[in-house]
């Protein structure tokens, strides 16, 4: 950061691969005082795979291979990585981030949308998984519990019936706000020339630890926002704003309670 000299770098993807298959490498906070990690993403010659990295020298820690593409980036949920991969049955790998092992997967039974988000949860290192669909429907999967003999696999919490059509996530899904009021924002495509950021609002966490059986449920919709172009990025929030930035406009909005979008331009 003081010189702007370059420490390293690696070939993630061939010069004909598609980009969107070997995204931004994913930050891995340290810990036990040791180095902070990089994931990175590669597609190389045809084989996808994802490797762990000391962020400063570059030096590979794991590597594991996938049979499948990626389908967005992967995501940080306490001491496991999940993986979505572009297969027909909409598969996210569970990654043990000490090892790089295998711990097992989620298949939703049909292809992923533009990416996963990671939340965290109110037990100490398990958090919420929402996994977007292609078309129609959010899962939410508790993950990361740890139980008296061991892990406990991820569990379906809620399924969440957005109708949202094939193909129209223009990246991954954001969940905003706090306890008292929490949303899921769609990046949505709406025609050749527009896109719209449909809020939906989500349960407590608590309901979804209590509900035991992961009921479908219609989706509570609160506002939705028309933008005009479309994004090539995902939209960002800090708590307090959510920006996003498309090819024909800017976006900008608050965060309120009740209303995620009552401000924008």
């Amino acid at each position: 950061a003081h010189t702007g000299s370059l420490l390293w770098g690696t070939r993630i993807a061939s010069v004909v691969a598609d980009l969107r298959t070997a995204d931004v490498p994913v930050r891995v906070p340290a810990s036990d005082g040791g180095p902070d990690w990089v994931l990175v993403a590669s597609d190389l010659d045809g084989r996808p795979g994802l490797t762990a990295r000391n962020a400063r020298t570059g030096t590979a820690v794991w590597h594991q291979s996938f049979e499948a593409g990626f389908a967005g980036r992967p995501v940080v949920v306490g001491r496991r990585v999940y993986v979505p991969l572009a297969d027909p049955l909409g598969t996210v790998v569970e990654i043990q981030i000490a090892t790089g092992a295998r711990l097992g997967a989620i298949q939703i039974r049909q292809p992923l949308g533009s990416g996963i988000v990671g939340v965290p949860g109110p037990t100490a290192g398990g958090g919420f998984l929402f996994v977007a669909a292609d078309a129609r429907r959010v899962f939410i999967f508790e993950v990361g519990r740890e139980a008296d003999d061991g892990r406990e696999p991820p569990r379906l919490a809620r399924v969440i019936a957005t109708g949202h059509p094939r193909d129209s996530l223009r990246g991954e899904p954001l969940v905003i706000g706090s306890e008292e009021a929490r949303f899921l924002v769609l990046p949505l495509a709406n025609g050749p020339g527009q896109m719209v950021l449909k809020s939906l609002a989500l349960p407590a966490f608590a309901e979804l630890i209590a509900d035991p059986a992961g009921a479908t449920l219609p989706a509570d919709r609160t506002s939705d926002v028309t933008v005009p172009g479309w994004n090539w990025f995902p939209p960002a929030c800090d708590g307090e704003r959510l920006v996003l930035a498309s090819d024909a406009a800017h976006f900008m909005a608050n965060i309120e309670r009740q209303n995620p979008f009552p401000i924008f331009f």
